[in-house]
């Protein structure tokens, strides 16, 4: 049958009235994108179209029960089987005249990750692949939209417990707390602000094991019967290190010319957090232990593993702090499940990462909005002031990783953004860069004494555009099919 909208809003002006003053946040709908085998919905069955509608009579509805409540999108199941789902509702508030002064009809744009770690940094920005995507953010900004952006579930489930069976989209105990960590990291990296972990406790289990009718896989933070396991205290490890953070940002390196998977070092920086500043940084790779050096101005950092255990000191050589990282293990990833088939080369899930805390309270006073693992030359930078007044000018320096020397790009420049390597200025093809920036105020003093800080406050890899092909290296195909529908 169809919708019947006055019932709809009816239900939702009653229900919000009933908790008023009482629940301030409500959802419309769940999963409305996600599709069945069939390609039917699963949740939502009535198309585009009739979601908006939905959508748009709930929020009227519920602002006027409550102005003071915040009204989210339904939860985006995004990305297993249906991509062109958010692009087309969002030709359904670019149609309607009304929507603009409404935000959209939707105050926030929560999503649902499982499994794979880098969705939490790709969805929101955006990726390059075959296919590609344009991101959550980008498509929002060209309608006028700036929604937060949260996490409404969160997980990956375990096998290696009672009757658990390994399959694709699940990790072991210990893998599931190395998601966790570099999960938030990777959503704060990339402007995630809340985050909500998928679940508390095991409840009836997830998939059924057909042969036996028993839980094969199990969502728990903890057991029914009440027991922790390491996710749980990597969450709270993770609350608490990772809590209060101003700014972070999100570095690369290593990731090869391969850029469909997830390859190389991650290194997520937060600073301003409550113990300081607080580095956490993971390798994508499978194979053996890597050795990373991370530029630091401090004489050293406190080391915790994902469960915020003190591992120790770690001392400072020559302005670089030098950790050893782990191994990825886990390449369950969920395209076992569809048309993709499985890439036994993609890693969902970092080795364990290793967190190191540097005494140090220091915000830079400018920062990058982030850039995507991968990019095409050129490169558009935006950059904006993190406290106070907007500074008068910027500086902005870039490095190629391939040799490692920060060079003067922008000095001076009044500007908040710029497109780097256009023109005349050609990009390697498969090099990585790397971005930080200081600014000055009116006097020409540099704001908060700062001067560079000694880590990218933003990285990419160039992968096509504008750039110089390098002998003997092929250049990468990049498949751009959204918008679709």
């Amino acid at each position: 049958g169809s919708v019947d909208l006055g019932a709809w809003s009816s239900f939702v002006t009653q229900v919000v009235t009933h908790y008023r003053g009482q629940i301030h946040f409500w959802e419309m709908w769940n999963e409305p994108d996600l599709l069945d085998g069939n390609g039917n919905g699963t949740y939502w069955t009535w198309g585009v179209p009739a979601y908006y509608q939905l959508l748009k009579s709930g929020y009227v509805a519920a602002k006027a029960a409550d102005p003071s409540v915040t009204v989210l999108l339904g939860g985006l199941s995004f990305p297993y089987n249906n991509t062109g789902f958010f692009g087309q509702l969002l030709a359904q508030v670019a149609a309607d005249p009304s929507a603009a002064a409404n935000h959209g009809y939707f105050d926030v744009l929560p999503f649902h990750s499982y499994d794979e770690v880098a969705r939490m940094y790709e969805l929101p920005l955006g990726y390059l692949g075959n296919p590609s995507y344009t991101g959550f953010r980008p498509m929002l900004k060209k309608q006028g939209l700036n929604p937060a952006i949260w996490v409404n579930e969160l997980g990956v489930p375990i096998w290696d417990f009672a009757t658990g069976k390994n399959a694709p989209g699940r990790a072991s105990q210990d893998e599931q707390a190395s998601y966790i960590v570099e999960s938030i990291a990777d959503g704060l990296a990339s402007g995630i602000d809340r985050y909500f972990l998928f679940q508390l406790y095991d409840d009836g289990a997830g998939a059924i094991d057909p042969t036996t009718n028993q839980p094969a896989e199990f969502f728990g933070l903890i057991s029914n019967g009440g027991a922790t396991r390491p996710g749980y205290l990597a969450y709270q490890s993770a609350t608490s290190l990772l809590g209060g953070a101003q700014l972070a940002t999100h570095g690369i390196g290593g990731r090869g010319s391969l850029f469909k998977n997830h390859k190389g070092v991650e290194i997520v920086t937060l600073y301003g957090a409550n113990r300081g500043r607080v580095t956490i940084v993971w390798n994508d790779d499978p194979g053996n232990p890597v050795s990373v050096a991370i530029p630091t101005n401090a004489s050293g950092a406190t080391q915790v593993d994902k469960l915020g255990r003190t591992v120790g000191p770690v001392t400072a050589s020559g302005g670089y702090e030098n950790v050893t990282l782990l191994p990825a293990t886990n390449n369950n990833n969920f395209d076992c499940f569809s048309s993709h088939g499985c890439d036994p080369n993609d890693y969902i899930i970092g080795g364990s990462p290793v967190i190191l805390i540097e005494n140090d309270s220091t915000v830079p006073p400018v920062a990058f909005d982030p850039l995507p693992f991968d990019s095409l030359a050129p490169i558009h930078l935006t950059w904006h002031a993190t406290t106070g007044a907007a500074p008068s000018s910027y500086d902005i320096q870039y490095r190629d990783a391939t040799d490692g020397v920060w060079r003067d790009w922008l000095l001076g420049t009044t500007a908040t953004d710029a497109q780097f390597g256009d023109g005349s200025m050609q990009l390697q093809s498969g090099h990585t860069y790397d971005f930080r920036a200081r600014a000055h105020d009116g006097a020409g003093n540099l704001i908060g004494g700062l001067s560079y800080l000694p880590r990218p406050l933003a990285s990419t890899q160039v992968i096509g555009g504008n750039v110089v092909i390098e002998p003997g290296t092929i250049d990468a195909k990049i498949e751009i099919v959204w918008p679709h529908g």
